[in-house]
């Protein structure tokens, strides 16, 4: 136990000594990664679903504003090998007058370290291309690196996710990326429910961060269950900062299939 609270301490500070990035809207995709993965063969559905209250004003000129916008994306899962698996993201949205739009696709390719038995201790790493319509980006291609890191006992879960991510094209294209990270920690109260919070924070590009003010950082009380056949991850979010959406609430069911 004292292993784990000592993960704790360490994953807390390194997440809130964090600052944000300009201000951006609630992703389709609001998750923290860890070492849950697809066996060799097996099929998985991912659907992402998440509402936001906040920002009425564009970013830019042809930006959907993400106050009331409803942003649903399902998510494939193929097991390659062991540790190996691919993932293809299709977002989506529907805006606050109605109108339904599709956001461009996503394909992601994560791999876990082999690691000892007797270790709590997992590593990872996910690499992700995107491609985003003028109405969800200025910037149409981009591509993610991200860590995985963390802890998993029989009661708790620590995950920490660096991220570094760069714009392939558009005005703000750069050979800089921009670094975030996100963080989960979650108690087990019984087999299949878990309770914790997630914490999501843009720092802007890499020795340039944005002012304080500019940062958008956000805090998530969250439920994992895992019922016979599907699960779902559930979170209630608030901005901790003017540039963050106001309220998010987001969901993740799963579907195996096997």
């Amino acid at each position: 136990m004292g292993t784990i609270w000592k993960a704790v301490r360490s994953a807390v500070l390194a997440a809130c000594l964090g600052t944000g990035g300009a201000a951006v809207a609630a992703p389709h995709e609001i998750n923290v990664f860890s070492d849950e993965m697809e066996e060799p063969g097996e099929i998985g559905l991912d659907m992402h679903v998440n509402y936001a209250r906040g920002r009425v004003t564009p970013d830019f000129a042809s930006e959907i504003p993400p106050d009331k916008a409803l942003r649903l994306m399902p998510e494939v899962v193929f097991g390659l090998r062991k540790d190996w698996e691919v993932g293809l993201h299709l977002p989506m949205q529907r805006d606050r007058d109605g109108g339904f739009h599709a956001d461009g696709f996503r394909i992601r390719l994560k791999h876990m370290f082999p690691k000892a038995k007797a270790t709590a201790f997992f590593s990872g790493v996910n690499i992700e291309y995107g491609h985003d319509r003028p109405h969800l980006s200025a910037d149409r291609h981009n591509f993610e690196l991200r860590g995985i890191l963390g802890w998993r006992t029989d009661h708790w879960l620590v995950a920490v996710n660096p991220i570094l991510s760069w714009v392939l094209s558009g005005e703000n294209k750069s050979s800089r990326p921009d670094f975030d990270a996100s963080l989960k920690i979650a108690r087990e109260l019984r087999p299949g429910l878990a309770f914790g919070i997630e914490y999501y924070s843009g720092f802007g590009a890499l020795a340039n961060f944005a002012p304080r003010n500019e940062q958008d950082r956000m805090l998530y009380f969250a439920v994992d269950y895992e019922g016979k056949g599907w699960g779902i991850n559930f979170g209630i979010g608030t901005g901790l900062t003017p540039a963050s959406d106001d309220r998010v609430i987001k969901s993740v069911i799963s579907i195996p299939f096997k």
